[in-house]
C-alpha cells in the first residue's frame, strides 16, 4: 500500500531527520510555532525542492542536476521529491502574505517525481544516459562515509554523498499541494520541464557544467506565466513575472 502524501496536516517529529542540518530546521519550526500558538502574526511557508535559475550554491536539488550533467550519478536511489519551478514557489509566497491565515503553514510544491524520472527529465541537456541500476543501501552508506571522511582529511574536498542523503533517501518524500491550491489560490505549473531547461541554461552559462547538448547562449531568464485562482473570479489570472 503506498505511504499516503505529506500534508501540512502530519507534523514530523525530531527523531524523523538522520541529521543535523534537517532537524535544526525542525527545531527551529518548532520555536516559531510556539509563538504562532500564542497568537503572534506568523505565517509558514513549507517548499518542497525548488528547481531553477539562480541557483547559487547550488542546493543540494541543484547539485543533483549538475552532478548528473557531469556523470557523477552512476546509480539510482529508490527515492523521490516534489519538485517545484522555483518562479511558481516565489509566486507561492507572495500569495501566502496576502491571502494566509496567521499561524497556519502551507507546503509550497510542483509534482511528485522518482529520481529516476526526475533525471530523465534532465536527459535531454546532457551526454549522460540515467543509470538504470539501484545502489543498495550498504553501498550508498559505505560510500557517504568514504566521501565524508575524505572531506575531513582535506578541506578542498565537498562530500560527493552525505550519510544523511543517504538515510533521507530510503523512500520517497511526496507531498501535496491541496491546502495552498484551495486557500490561497496557489496553481503551480504542470510541467517541472521548463524550470529544468532554465536551470540548466544557467549552470553552464556559469561554469558550472561543462557542456550541454541543448545549445544554450544565456543565462538570461524567460518570461514566464502563472495560473493564479482569483478567489473573487470563477477564472483564472494570467499574471506575468
Amino acid at each position: 500500500m503506498p505511504e499516503p502524501l505529506a500534508s501540512e496536516e502530519r507534523l514530523a517529529s525530531p527523531s524523523q531527520f538522520k541529521g543535523p542540518y534537517k532537524r535544526s530546521k525542525f527545531l527551529s519550526y518548532l520555536e516559531v510555532k510556539k509563538r504562532a500558538d500564542t497568537g503572534w502574526p506568523i505565517v509558514t511557508t513549507l517548499p518542497t525542492a525548488p528547481i531553477g535559475p539562480h541557483d547559487l550554491r547550488p542546493t543540494p536539488t541543484g547539485m543533483t542536476i549538475v552532478a548528473f550533467l557531469k556523470g557523477r550519478i552512476p546509480l539510482l536511489a529508490r527515492t523521490g521529491l516534489n519538485f517545484v519551478d522555483v518562479r511558481d514557489c516565489a509566486l507561492g509566497h507572495l500569495l501566502t502574505m496576502a491571502r494566509a491565515k496567521s499561524g497556519e503553514r502551507y507546503l509550497l510544491g510542483g509534482i511528485n517525481l522518482w529520481l529516476c524520472d526526475f533525471l530523465k527529465r534532465v536527459e535531454p541537456h546532457a551526454r549522460y544516459r540515467t543509470p538504470r541500476f539501484y545502489a543498495p543501501h550498504w553501498l550508498s552508506f559505505l560510500t557517504a562515509c568514504a566521501s565524508e571522511t575524505a572531506g575531513r582529511l582535506w578541506p578542498n574536498w565537498t562530500p560527493f554523498v552525505t550519510r544523511e542523503a543517504v538515510q533521507m533517501s530510503r523512500g520517497p518524500h511526496f507531498s501535496s499541494n491541496a491546502k495552498a491550491e484551495n486557500e490561497l489560490g496557489y496553481v503551480p505549473t504542470s510541467s517541472i520541464d521548463p524550470a529544468i531547461h532554465d536551470a540548466v541554461e544557467d549552470f553552464v552559462a556559469r561554469g558550472l557544467v561543462p557542456f550541454a547538448t541543448g545549445g544554450f547562449s544565456s543565462a538570461q531568464p524567460r518570461p514566464r506565466f502563472f495560473r493564479i485562482a482569483d478567489h473573487d473570479e470563477a477564472d483564472a489570472k494570467i499574471v506575468a513575472a
